[in-house]
């Protein structure tokens, strides 16, 4: 089955404004068939440039992740 993957890479400027973000983000992905495959700040960098904050998230289509 064909699956879609959302990848962000954020560098948090405002740690409040982000945890709001992120309340509703979680289940906003989950209502549209989305979950975490990934969410955190411990990563290992091998090309391009470096952002503090790595998250992905898999959807069932790419219908469902746009």
């Amino acid at each position: 089955m064909p699956t879609a993957l959302w990848i962000a890479h954020v560098e948090v400027i405002n740690a409040e404004a982000y945890g709001k973000y992120a309340a509703l983000a979680g289940p906003a992905i989950a209502e549209h068939g989305g979950y975490f495959l990934a969410r955190s700040g411990r990563y290992a960098q091998l090309e391009g440039n470096d952002r503090a904050r790595n998250v992905v998230a898999r959807f069932p289509s790419l219908e469902a992740a746009v």
